[in-house]
């Protein structure tokens, strides 16, 4: 090392060692580790590098302990998040001060345990509103405070029983409000009620049941206005048959038997039908060919020179 270099540096420890003992260890720390760059093994350096830390540290640890000082009434009011924050900054601030560290662990511990209690105690209010709204008939309240659980705590037993018997008692309620609808023939209307009963409680057997019910019902409903269309129309293709009105007769058997293909009375009127109608129109064929030739020989005898004979 040359002897203006050796020279400059003497000047500069100089300086960080005044800035020591005025008290400005940020400014002599930073000026330590600006000159230890370029001269990273110079002993005096390193050594006034490591006094400044030793004091700070010293000086760091004094301030934690008048800190920790003033955190005693926080222990008293259970302020443990609060402590918790002061406490970090002070490790933060002496990383190896055993003490504040012992300190932020119970602070931890206790902040963990009080949370748990505030969480117990909300829950069990929770619970208690549930199974009030539950006494009180207000089933969609109950409803609407078991989701807010289980959206936290999907596994809770309590509330997910809670929740299936105020879904089931929403149900139970909400069927008795529309007996009206469920005793009538509106088919449709009754499905639509119960697919939304179904989105409330999909798991109602209850549901299910009644769902089975109105399908059973309305097949029963059908099969009965079936029968009750044929036996109406078959009473009237009888009069019509009857009256001689054979055509309109089998036009009704035909649409009869689209509706009961297997209905034997209709096959056995239509033939019958079919046979007078045949027979009719032979008749009035004839008929007609009769009177065609009667007009003939009428107009034969009265123009017989109108009449070229072969």
């Amino acid at each position: 090392m040359n002897s203006n270099i050796k020279h400059e540096l003497n000047s500069v420890i100089n300086e960080i060692e005044t800035l020591i003992k005025r008290g400005s260890y940020q400014d002599a720390y930073n000026l330590c580790k600006k000159i230890l760059l370029n001269f990273p093994d110079h002993h005096k350096l390193i050594r006034l590098k490591n006094k400044i830390e030793k004091i700070v540290y010293k000086h760091n640890v004094a301030a934690v302990k008048k800190d920790l000082i003033t955190l005693k009434p926080l222990w008293k009011q259970k302020k443990y998040e609060e402590l918790v924050k002061k406490l970090t900054a002070a490790v933060q601030y002496v990383p190896g001060y055993k003490k504040a560290k012992k300190l932020l662990y119970r602070a931890q511990k206790a902040y963990r345990n009080q949370v748990s209690e505030m969480q117990k105690q909300t829950l069990d209010n929770y619970l208690r509103a549930i199974e009030q709204a539950i006494k009180t008939q207000d089933y969609e309240k109950a409803i609407s405070f078991s989701r807010e659980i289980l959206r936290k705590i999907p596994q809770h037993e309590k509330c997910g029983s809670l929740y299936l018997k105020a879904k089931n008692l929403l149900v139970e309620q909400k069927i008795k409000e529309n007996e009206k609808l469920l005793n009538s023939e509106k088919f449709n209307d009754i499905e639509n009620f119960l697919r939304e009963l179904e989105k409330i409680c999909p798991e109602s057997v209850r549901i299910k049941n009644l769902l089975k019910k109105a399908a059973r019902r309305e097949k029963i409903t059908l099969e009965f206005a079936k029968k009750e269309f044929i036996y109406g129309a078959y009473d009237q293709l009888l009069i019509l048959f009857q009256k001689g009105k054979y055509e309109k007769c089998i036009e009704g058997l035909r649409e009869v038997l689209e509706i009961e293909p297997d209905n034997l009375k209709a096959l056995e009127m239509l033939k019958k039908a079919e046979q007078k109608f045949s027979s009719q129109l032979d008749k009035e064929v004839t008929a007609k060919i009769h009177n065609l030739q009667k007009k003939f020989r009428l107009e034969k005898k009265k123009y017989p020179k109108d009449f070229i004979m072969l």
